[in-house]
């Protein structure tokens, strides 16, 4: 029995370590990115890339050749 209850608090644990570090992004049309866009380019991707920050968080770093 106390395996078990042991077994249910890690689990429980984990679950809520990961649901704190999700997060939803919210679709938005093409209207309402342009209404609170600061800048906006016209242009050709020329590369993408993932990379990882030094506290590992994850982004995408874009090349554009702008028009």
């Amino acid at each position: 029995m106390r395996s078990f209850i042991g077994s249910a608090t890690v689990g429980w644990l984990c679950l809520l370590a990961t649901s704190a570090l999700a997060f939803q992004a919210i679709p938005q049309s093409i209207e309402q990115m342009t209404q609170r866009a600061k800048l906006i380019l016209h242009g050709t991707v020329l590369s993408q890339t993932s990379l990882e920050d030094e506290t590992g968080r994850i982004y995408t770093r874009i090349e554009l050749q702008v028009d």
